[in-house]
């Protein structure tokens, strides 16, 4: 590969069959399309080498191969609500024989843009961490072991400068190539726009990102 060439980006998007908040929620719908469309428009306007769903699911796996998309059957036991994701990619990565960058998009972000995606991979690169993740400000206060963990602004009002704690959106993690095979030095945070950090994880997420959707896209 030549200095000019872009770096090879493996676009991997997980996409387990049993969740249990909301069941079957990568076939819940935003904006008329299911979640998982939704990760592979988005992956698909980026800036990747290849688009790989993992799975255990035979449906998420017919959904994806019916549009074109490579499929990874990953085993059951890497299903489990209590399995890292850093063990779902490095089963992929073994499988596939992948030996470049690995970008993974959650089908659970449908607010998530294709130029913050691109961005997000540049601001890694250019950090040379070994990983990153996607974070957004947070200005609500914690609470531990009663007291607060951020001070307020004052006594009156939450903080609402981006000086304050960042929370894990989810929406983009990269891993270097031995990352991806388990070895981390150096860890990365990206800050992107809150209104694209949506995660869902409850009904109450789906209908914020429906609600979201609703107002960016009105009918015609």
């Amino acid at each position: 590969m030549s200095a000019t060439e872009p770096r090879p980006l493996l676009a991997v998007i997980p996409c387990r069959g049993g969740s249990k908040r909301i069941p079957r929620k990568w076939a819940a719908l935003v904006d008329g399309k299911p979640l998982l469309q939704h990760a592979i428009d988005i992956a698909q306007a980026a800036s990747i080498t290849r688009l790989v769903v993992s799975t255990e699911d035979h449906a998420v796996a017919a959904y994806a191969r019916l549009r074109g998309v490579e499929v990874h059957h990953r085993p059951d036991w890497l299903a489990a609500d209590d399995v890292p994701l850093a063990d779902v990619v490095a089963d992929l990565v073994n499988a596939l024989g992948w030996e470049h960058d690995v970008m993974v998009l959650q089908p659970t972000c449908p607010l998530l843009k294709p130029d913050t995606v691109d961005w997000a991979v540049g601001e890694w690169r250019h950090s040379g961490a070994d990983w990153a993740i996607t974070v957004a400000p947070d200005p609500h206060l914690f609470w531990q072991a009663g007291a607060p963990i951020t001070p307020r602004i004052n006594s009156q009002k939450l903080m609402t400068d981006w000086h304050c704690l960042m929370s894990e959106t989810g929406a983009v993690q990269l891993f270097s190539n031995r990352a991806s095979l388990g070895v981390t030095q150096t860890r990365y945070a990206i800050s992107i726009d809150p209104d694209e950090a949506l995660d869902i994880d409850t009904h109450a997420d789906l209908a914020a990102a429906r609600q979201a959707l609703t107002v960016a896209s009105p009918p015609s």
